[in-house]
């Protein structure tokens, strides 16, 4: 892929983190126990989808 089109998509996907956080935590001041192991899920998944997208574009740099 273009080095544009995965920076593109680093950009995105963190956009998309911050929305989800941001809705997540005042789901969480409302819910009662057991809802934080959902966030961590949903966080450890976002947060490995960027460091995919950061290595890609680390090696898209390179050629």
């Amino acid at each position: 892929m273009n080095k544009n089109i995965w920076k593109l998509m680093f950009i995105l996907l963190w956009i998309v983190a911050l929305i989800v956080s941001w809705q997540l935590k005042g789901f969480e001041a409302n819910a009662k126990m057991g809802f934080s192991e959902v966030t961590y899920w949903i966080g450890f998944f976002l947060g490995s989808l960027a460091g995919i997208v950061s290595i890609k574009l680390q090696n898209a740099s390179k050629n």
